[in-house]
């Protein structure tokens, strides 16, 4: 399995959307570009992975389907959790990491909804450069900047950990 991916959540993706990409590679590549970046580097990777036309009708297939069976979306959720959560809080700052991490998923994903399900016309219609222009000094706020509110444990309500809980 490893010679092919990197982890069982990679095998997952495999599986249920017939591709083989690597997206903890991608996520890897993004989340190693300079903090001050991080936000525009995020989005822009998601637009390229969702703008392939190989790629985007399974991810959208995989999203439709974890919304709506149960021992799939305890697959995806636990890929979600374990995969790409733990990797954006290791680059959000710490203070409300949690939220920050989520502000930032619900972004992307409703991004993603606006774009390719819903076909909101401007959205659907826009570049991927102004997309990226657009939304990525909003994640780059989520994750990096001061944002109001107080800290939470969301994740430990959730029954999900950080090496921050411990």
């Amino acid at each position: 399995m490893h010679h092919y991916f990197d982890s069982k959540g990679e095998l997952f993706v495999a599986l249920m959307t017939g591709i083989d990409y690597q997206p903890l590679s991608l996520l890897e590549e993004a989340l190693s570009a300079p903090v001050s970046d991080i936000g525009t580097t995020l989005v822009s990777l998601f637009l390229r992975v969702w703008d392939d036309p190989e790629i985007r009708p399974r991810v959208l297939a995989l999203l439709m389907r974890a919304g709506s069976d149960e021992p799939e979306v305890q697959q995806f959720r636990s890929f979600i959790f374990t995969e790409i959560w733990g990797r954006l809080a290791q680059v959000a700052r710490e203070d409300d990491v949690d939220m920050r991490v989520q502000l930032t998923m619900s972004t992307m994903l409703g991004m993603a909804m606006a774009r390719y399900v819903w076909l909101f016309p401007d959205i659907a219609e826009a570049s991927a450069e102004d997309l990226v222009r657009r939304i990525g000094p909003t994640v780059q706020r989520y994750l990096r900047d001061d944002i109001p509110g107080g800290s939470r444990p969301l994740r430990r309500q959730l029954g999900y950990y950080s090496s921050h809980d411990e």
